[in-house]
């Protein structure tokens, strides 16, 4: 069926084309399952769908709208501002949700079959719900990325009460997946917690550090000239997980090393000096004055360039021996107003790790190569060793403290968010809520990055 030749379906794609160009498209040519469509008691449509041999009803033959009342009677928006749907049905439950939300919710709709959706937006008008802003419908093609990259945006919701409702049919047609979608959503809400926890707790020694840097924001070096700098060349972004030991010295070959682009995590710097390798940036982000262990001992570095966020702790801009250039801070650019300089902005980092890879690309690097990025503890190890930690660990070392216990005790420590997972050659290790969290950004970028 034509969308032309079908206004109700027009209208749906119309709206749904708003805030979803790209599931739009998948409906439009998408090739909707046979459903036997008919009158209820009440007045309204209801629909039949030919499963496991007999007739699965999607609504309430007798009076689909009340149906969709008690669907819903659990949800309270001033307790849930995100509500997940799984299973679209024919969507009445769902448009008397949406009528009664506004900006500050989010309404997450999951219906794994593409060619049912498109079946009942042929006949049900949702057009005035269907294009609104907090409206996310996502299909069998979601995964954990993807979803990252549509919800970010409304972390602090996310944080706000969520319920998640299943409808009858979806339950029977594809319980499996929707549980499995239901996790998903468990995934990215911790993901979200943990992101909005870590911002409210550092939330004054930001803005303390943030001031703090306000010269070297406003007189110092802009990270603009570094933009599309190295269009073309491979980067290398350095992290100090345990892994880093077995291919870091491959940066110490000549050969390789003038052909990439070596963007360093603050922690690892040490460690790569001392193999005679020298970086071309180092990034820092870290709140927290001890940071400037790192540089201690330092010898000048003309060539090596320390990017940092404004929101570093000031020791480490005045403590990094060579040229130094800040990234682009809205805060910092609404208070100095019209005087602001326009820069090319980088996006903020959760980590080091995820800095180096958004300087990579600014600079225009192709491909992105991570080495050290371990996301879990290798060997029973926290920390490549040689990194700069362990001279801060050093006066604590001992007959009964030895290096690797102490890096067992910084494993275990958070005993209680230890997962189980698989390295990328299939054997156990450990990883903790952290490093997952980490590992779901890195996910949503590289998404991002192929898109």
């Amino acid at each position: 069926m034509f969308t032309d030749a079908n206004p109700i379906l027009a209208a749906n794609l119309a709206a749904l084309r708003r805030c979803d160009p790209a599931l739009a498209g998948r409906l439009e040519v998408a090739v909707p399952v046979p459903v036997q469509w008919a009158a209820s008691k009440a007045g309204q449509l209801f629909a039949t769908l030919e499963h496991q041999s007999r007739p699965l009803a999607l609504a309430s033959r007798f009076d689909p709208h009340a149906e969709a009342g008690k669907l819903i009677e659990q949800v309270d928006l001033r307790k849930h501002a995100c509500v997940v749907m799984l299973g679209f049905g024919l969507g009445y439950h769902i448009a008397r949700v949406a009528r009664q939300m506004n900006e500050d919710c989010v309404l997450l709709i999951h219906e794994p079959n593409l060619a049912l959706l498109r079946a009942v937006l042929e006949r049900v008008d949702h057009s005035d719900w269907l294009g609104q802003s907090f409206v996310v419908i996502t299909d069998e093609t979601a995964d954990r990325a993807e979803l990252l990259n549509r919800l970010e945006r409304q972390a602090a919701v996310l944080t706000q009460g969520t319920l998640l409702v299943t409808h009858p049919a979806g339950r029977q047609l594809y319980a499996d997946q929707l549980n499995a979608f239901g996790q998903l959503v468990t995934e990215v809400i911790s993901f979200c917690r943990t992101n909005v926890a870590t911002a409210l707790v550092n939330a004054t020694r930001t803005y303390r550090n943030l001031c703090s840097n306000l010269t070297p924001y406003v007189a110092g070096a802009t990270t603009d000239d570094l933009h599309q700098l190295a269009r073309g060349y491979p980067a290398v972004c350095v992290s100090a997980g345990p892994s880093l030991a077995k291919n870091v010295h491959l940066l110490s070959d000549p050969a390789i090393r003038k052909n990439v682009i070596v963007i360093t995590a603050q922690t690892t710097l040490k460690p790569l000096l001392d193999r005679g390798i020298e970086p071309d940036f180092v990034t820092a982000l870290d709140y927290h004055e001890i940071s400037r262990r790192f540089y201690e001992g330092l010898p000048p570095l003309p060539r090596v360039t320390l990017v940092a966020e404004p929101k570093s702790n000031p020791t480490i801009i005045e403590s990094f021996p060579g040229p130094v250039r800040l990234t682009q801070s809205g805060f910092l650019d609404r208070l100095l107003g019209p005087t602001a300089k326009q820069r090319v902005p980088i996006t903020a980092g959760a980590t080091v790790a995820h800095l180096s890879f958004y300087l990579a690309q600014h600079l225009g690097c192709d491909p992105i190569i991570l080495i050290g990025q371990d996301l879990g503890f290798s060997d029973g190890l926290y920390y490549c060793p040689g990194t700069a930690i362990h001279d801060v660990w050093a006066n604590e070392l001992g007959q009964f403290n030895t290096l690797e216990m102490m890096e067992w005790q910084r494993i275990v420590r958070h005993r209680r968010h230890l997962h189980k997972v698989e390295d990328i050659r299939s054997r156990p290790i450990y990883s903790d809520e952290q490093m997952i969290t980490y590992l779901k950004q890195f996910e949503r970028d590289f998404a991002r990055a192929t898109q």
